[in-house]
């Protein structure tokens, strides 16, 4: 993962409010703003079809299943988990759920 990357920046388009900083955003607010939203209600879909969690990471998983997606610090570095790794362990655990009948029926 590299180390000199941006997931936020300051909103500097309105003043901030006194006794405080400038709100902090997602860098990935910029293309939510491309597709006809605001940066006050953020209102768009990141990529068509992609509305919830779960379709976000699969849509991850198919683009890029053997980059780093979570990761723990042992010491001075960390372990990291990629993509796939984390679908199938997120699988395993739903299913030992559902084996043991730990899930509500919805």
């Amino acid at each position: 993962m590299p180390k000199d990357f941006t997931y936020a920046t300051w909103r500097t388009d309105k003043p901030k409010e006194e006794g405080f900083s400038h709100e902090l955003i997602s860098v990935d607010s910029k293309f939510l703003v491309e597709r006809g939203s605001n940066l006050d209600e953020l209102e768009g879909l990141p990529f068509e079809g992609v509305d919830t969690l779960v379709k976000a990471m699969q849509r991850n998983v198919q683009r890029i299943p053997n980059n780093a997606m979570l990761g723990t610090r042992d010491g001075d570095h960390y372990e990291w988990v990629s993509y796939r790794d984390m679908v199938s362990l997120s699988e395993h655990l739903s299913n030992g759920f559902m084996a043991l009948n730990m899930c509500p029926e919805v």
